[in-house]
């Protein structure tokens, strides 16, 4: 008979109220295995003879527990027939083992509450999942929604034997722990019965050495511990422990290191293993991998009401000394609205980069705010679990940390986040919000506070900070959209299995670890046999790693280590380890095998017969070049050229005009040939780099990426190369001519000066430093004041100030830099250290647009083929009335003042008449446009940038010089169209500081800029168009060297953005 029912028929029945938890305890050298007995509180218990003071008694409660204690009449409150116990009881014992059928996942309270939706979906998805595999399984559940519990009612659904939890951190260890040892809240649940047995609890406190330590291990049901204590321990303990666990659940799996992480799932094969985490997917671009096979969308869980709302308050300070107590004053005036909304339990975390940053913000803030209690907690912390209960008992109204709080602290009255030190990696801010947002009676909602201006953060991060309520819904599309991205890249991998045909191997190869370079050597081959990759290798030379295959998507990679003699000693004992990654995909529709290799000496035709058996068959010579094809005012920067006739300098490298020269003398067969070609232009409107060499190979200088961007970019080099209707010889011949200039040429007519294009992918990053002052460079600009036969002198603007210098040609670089020598601005964000204004020009010097199409950039004068009409098309002429309108006005405002008639407003009346969904006045310097309007069409988002441009004559006419500077300011604003996200941010930051001193947004708000922001993540299609305004130029008039000047600007347009330049003309 059990205890729960022996209960009512005891001779005594006693209240006994236990002032601490009871447990069954056993110490051990490797930690304490503990069973909760009894919580601490109020219970009922059952005696079979009367109890006697201080003798030792029997007692029985309804969970089917009796023991041995001690009750003296000190114990006894007579008043309430009531017992009190500090819990010294001995002789314990379990009259039941669990009772697993009495688990009951649909449970309710009387009052409704129960398991969430999403806690439910995925004990189901996993039962389901175990019922057909034993597969590494991951579970992807936003911050908040109850990991913990998923895991609980798991381990009792699956009748676990024995559960490995494996946490990051030491601090999860105790919390996750707790839970399990009290099966966390299942019992108020009603999930579980409250006499059902709690699990004995081990946790791990250190590296196991012997099988003693596995012994006690064996007499736990639940052990916890950090990677370390396990994956470190000796060899033959490991083989010992490989079928002692049934079940192997990782907690915030997307912080365990690669190489710990594929020991442990190796070593618990065996198990049932499950991955728990917010975020499958990390900034370094390892995803984690295993099977998802339940994805709780943020989206979800907010309108499943797991999430409170999120206000961003941003702050946008640059002054390194003046942004900590922006953060901390909006911080703190944010907690006083609260409190006085009645919100008294409200606290502040205060997040420092570093321990150093964290310290001087405890002094900051205890000198700022006197009346508040604040306290500061790091890692090493002295009586770091006093302030911890402290924090938890509400002593504290500000907290100050670095990184201890952010994971396996659960404490909701943190409901202010001042972030002093931004999180670089998205998936940890996405969970540190995530722990404000814990829904709770009595609490408002969160906020969170941030400054803008913060350096160096990713477009991911941009798009989140967004400052007004309701943020919590950006954060679930970015955090949906990423998780959606490395289910993606997972399922990709998880394709990736291992090569069963070839063992033994010699070196482990975990397939996220692999990121090929944009590379490969294409092959005609009609089919492969994987099977035979390993016999081209020396196994003398070479050691192999285990090869990884995915069937599907026919990719085969695998890695090499060589040991070779290094050629400045003497010595065999010293060598280099040289590792090798090899990527093969076969594209069996084309009968085109790709590979990439790291390994230059390697003999890749070798492994090629191996693998198909016959004679390699590369593609190379001529159709390597046919990857230059659809590039648009495409120059090479790099020209190899190879000339047989001289046995002394038989190989040459050539860049500049040198370039020009050498392809000329390949053309007309002065004994030289092509070797191998970098070139960089536009292609399908935007910049791109290509690199081919006449032995085979193909690359893209740009960044590595993935095995599956890769496959993806091997499918388009094919395409071209395989494209008999290219012509290669034609396209290198009408790449851009380059001119070494000594002078600058007669009558030169510079539209515009802007930056280098190589900058072009790090602009939102680079910026200037002027003393405590820190701008970004896209709000500088450079005027050009005159250009005189060697000579150009210009002016860079930043802000209020004017620095001029000058490009004078010639000189050993072929142009100098003067005037900057003395200039004390730094450059940032693109070297690891800052580097002065003088040699940021010297390395990037600025492109001038010149009206013919060509452009100047250092002293390197590049001439572009005209591939398009040399007339502008009329079609793209548009001939307005100009009603009312006063051509000598071109800006609605001078200053605060506004002016009537002008050009830009009947522009912005008439975009509004179009329904655009926002119209921005950008008007003064650092302009992307006079009006930036966007629409938004079912699902296309479209910008158009209007440049505007009075005339000085009255009457119309046909002036060219009336084109010229707004046709320098279309060029200069078509950076914006390869990354639209940076002229959000611009018009943000411009509406921030507007230098007009009015609202510049004609039509629209900063929120719709936010929607759009959200837009371009999942639309179909983005458009831009540009256009230029001036109503001083008749279309009827137009003469010739207009249309031609005009055609010359359309192609430029067209090559570089694949978009069509518009005219708003008169008559």
């Amino acid at each position: 008979m059990l205890a729960s029912q022996m209960l009512l028929n005891f001779e005594e029945k006693i209240t006994i109220t236990f002032n601490a938890s009871v447990y069954d305890q056993e110490k051990s050298k490797i930690g304490y295995i503990r069973r909760l007995v009894i919580p601490k509180g109020t219970y009922e218990f059952g005696l079979k003879k009367p109890i006697s003071f201080n003798k030792k008694s029997t007692f029985y409660n309804s969970s089917n527990i009796s023991f041995d204690m001690k009750l003296s009449k000190d114990n006894y409150d007579a008043k309430n027939s009531h017992y009190f116990s500090n819990g010294n009881v001995k002789n314990i014992k379990y009259f039941s083992n669990f009772q697993y059928e009495l688990l009951n996942i649909q449970a309710q309270t009387i009052d409704g509450k129960s398991l969430r939706n999403t806690q439910k979906g995925a004990i189901y998805a996993l039962l389901s999942h175990w019922s057909l595999s034993q597969d590494v399984a991951t579970i992807v559940l936003p911050t908040g929604t109850g990991k913990t519990e998923t895991m609980l009612v798991s381990t009792i659904a699956d009748e676990a034997n024995r559960v490995l939890v494996i946490v990051p951190t030491i601090d999860l260890k105790e919390q996750i722990a707790n839970k399990f040892a009290s099966w966390g809240i299942l019992r108020d649940l009603n999930v579980i019965p409250k006499d059902f047995l709690n699990p004995a609890v081990l946790i791990l406190t250190k590296i196991l050495k012997n099988n003693s330590d596995i012994s006690v291990l064996q007499r736990a049901e639940i052990i916890v511990s950090t990677p370390a204590l396990i994956a470190r321990a000796p060899t033959e303990i490991k083989e010992s422990l490989k079928n002692v666990f049934s079940h192997v659940f990782f907690d915030e799996a997307h912080h365990i290191k690669a190489p710990e992480w594929n020991e442990l799932k190796q070593l618990f094969k065996d198990a049932k293993i499950v991955q728990f985490t917010a975020t499958p997917y990390r900034n370094d671009r390892k995803p984690i991998e295993g099977k998802i096979i339940y994805n709780y969308s943020m989206a979800k869980a907010l309108n499943d009401g797991c999430f409170s709302k999120i206000s961003l308050i941003t702050v946008n300070e640059k002054n390194p000394n003046k942004k900590d107590q922006m953060i901390a004053h909006a911080a703190v005036d944010r907690l006083n609205e609260d409190r006085k909304k009645g919100y008294e339990r409200h606290k502040i975390l205060v997040r420092a980069s570093s321990k150093a940053q964290a310290e001087m913000l405890f002094e900051k803030y205890k000198e700022w705010f006197p009346l508040e209690k604040i306290i500061f907690i790091h890692s090493e912390s002295k009586y770091k679990m006093d302030i911890i209960r402290g924090i938890k008992q509400g002593n504290y109204s500000i907290v100050i940390c670095v990184d201890m709080l952010k994971e396996g602290f659960d404490y909701p009255d943190f409901k202010i986040a001042a972030v002093h030190g931004m999180h670089k990696s998205l998936a940890v801010l996405l969970q540190f919000i995530g722990r404000f947002t814990r829904t709770q009676h009595g609490l408002g909602d969160a906020s969170f506070v941030v400054n803008y201006a913060e350096e160096n953060i990713s477009s991911e991060m941009e798009e989140l900070l967004q400052e007004g309520t309701g943020w919590e819904k950006v954060i679930s599309h970015i955090a949906d959209t990423k998780k959606e991205e490395a289910e993606s890249i997972i399922t990709f991998l998880n394709g990736c299995q291992p090569y069963a045909d070839f063992d033994p191997y010699d070196i482990m190869l975990n397939p996220k670890l692999v990121y090929p370079s944009l590379s490969c050597t294409c092959f005609r081959a009609k089919s492969v046999d994987w099977s035979q990759f390993y016999k081209s290798f020396n196994s003398k030379q070479y050691s192999i790693s285990r090869p990884y295959y995915n069937m599907s998507e026919s990719i085969f990679y695998f890695t090499t280590q060589k040991r070779d003699k290094v050629k400045w000693a003497k010595s065999n004992q010293i060598r280099d380890q040289i590792w090798n990654l090899i990527a093969v995909y076969f594209e069996e529709n084309s009968q085109t095998l790709y590979i990439s290799s790291s390994d230059k000496k390697w003999d890749m035709n070798a492994f090629v017969e191996s693998i198909t058996g016959e004679k390699a068959k590369i593609i190379n010579g001529d159709y390597v070049f046919r990857s230059f094809a659809d590039m648009k005012r495409l120059s090479i920067i790099h020209a190899g050229v190879f000339k047989p006739a001289n046995h002394l300098h038989r190989y040459s490298k050539f860049s500049g005009s040198d370039v020009t020269q050498e392809l000329k003398r390949i053309q007309t067969g002065h004994r030289c040939k092509k070797s191998d070609f970098v070139g960089i232009g536009y292609r399908d409107g935007f910049p791109t780099s290509i690199g081919a060499s006449i032995k085979g190979k193909i690359w893209s200088p740009a960044k590595i990426g993935n095995l599956k961007d890769w496959k993806n970019w091997c499918i388009n080099i094919g395409k071209m190369i395989r494209n008999d209707n290219i012509n290669q010889d034609e396209l290198l011949h009408n790449s851009a001519q380059k001119v070494d200039l000594q002078k600058y040429p007669q009558g030169i007519i510079v539209l515009s000066v802007d930056w280098n294009e190589m900058l072009y992918e790090f602009f939102s990053k680079i910026t200037v430093i002027d003393n405590d002052e820190i701008y970004m460079l896209a709000e500088c600009s450079i005027k050009l004041l005159r250009c005189i036969e060697n000579k150009t002198d210009l002016l860079f603007l930043l802000h209020n100030k004017e620095i001029p210098f000058s490009i004078v040609l010639g000189g050993e670089r072929g142009y100098e830099i003067n005037g900057l020598d003395s200039n004390a601005l730094k450059i940032g964000g693109l070297k690891h250290d800052e580097i002065s204004l003088k040699q940021f020009f010297e390395e990037n010097p600025p492109v001038f647009y010149i009206a013919d199409g060509s452009m100047i950039s250092g002293c390197i004068h590049t001439k572009f083929e005209n591939l398009h009409s040399s007339q502008f098309p009329d079609k793209q002429i548009i001939c307005l009335d100009w009603k009312d309108v006063n051509y000598n006005v071109e800006s609605m405002y001078k200053g605060e003042h506004k002016r009537n008639n002008s050009i830009q407003e009947y522009m912005m009346q008439l975009l509004n008449e179009r329904d655009a969904r926002i119209i921005f006045n950008d008007d003064n310097a650092g302009e992307a446009a006079d009006i930036i309007a966007i629409f938004v069409r079912e699902k296309i988002v479209r910008f158009e940038l209007i440049h505007c441009k009075y005339s000085k004559n009255v009457n119309k006419g046909t002036r060219i010089n009336d084109l010229y500077e707004v046709a320098g300011q279309v060029l200069l604003s078509l950076r914006y169209k390869w990354k639209p996200e940076n002229l959000l941010k611009h018009i943000e930051q411009r509406s921030s500081k507007s230098k007009l001193g009015v609202n510049r947004f004609y039509k629209g708000s900063l929120d719709d800029i936010v929607e759009i922001r959200k837009l371009l993540r999942f639309i179909d299609k983005v458009e831009f168009e540009f256009g230029l305004a001036q109503p001083g130029i008749s279309k009827s008039k137009l003469s010739s060297d207009v249309r031609e000047f005009l055609g010359s600007i359309y192609s430029t347009v067209l090559d570089m953005t694949e978009t069509e330049l518009k005219c708003y003309f008169n008559e």
